[in-house]
């Protein structure tokens, strides 16, 4: 019988060594802010919230406006709204990527015509309030990209 024990503990370690245990689970990372935003030919109002799971699987929501004078050129204004569905895996301390599929929403400054469409857009974020947080916004169907420094707000990852 006393034999048994130390064999017994043994074997138990071995198991213990040897079974496939689950990894840890890997915290959730939000990235989350709102304000407003200028760069050298645009301005806008925007706000995110992102949830990038430990698992990878990502859900959150963006939204970015652009209007009177800060709307392209052409535009009385530009509205780009939509479901956050990836983020690469660029994910890190102080910069993060995502995107998804948006309603692009643009009124023409001429004769006020309004054109609503669907399409992909991407965004990179970094950290930081006035002067320090930037996002880039690209939509490439409408051949549209802006980069703008936060002016008043918060972008935050964590």
């Amino acid at each position: 019988m006393k034999r048994l024990v130390p064999l017994s503990i043994v074997m138990l370690l071995v198991a213990i060594t040897i079974s496939p245990l689950p990894a840890a689970a890997q915290a959730p990372t939000h990235i989350n802010g709102g304000g407003t935003a200028a760069g050298p030919d645009t301005s806008s109002q925007f706000g995110m919230g992102v949830t990038v799971a430990g698992d990878g699987s990502v859900s959150g929501h963006f939204n970015c406006v652009m209007a009177g004078r800060s709307a392209m050129p052409g535009l009385s204004d530009m509205t780009v709204r939509g479901a956050v569905t990836y983020a690469s895996s660029s994910v890190m301390p102080g910069t993060a990527t995502f995107g998804g599929v948006s309603t692009l929403n643009m009124k023409f400054a001429q004769g006020g015509k309004r054109e609503t469409m669907t399409v992909d857009y991407s965004v990179t974020v970094t950290t930081g309030g006035a002067r320090v947080g930037t996002l880039a916004l690209a939509v490439p169907a409408a051949n549209f990209s802006m980069f703008e420094t936060v002016t008043s707000g918060q972008i935050s990852i964590h």
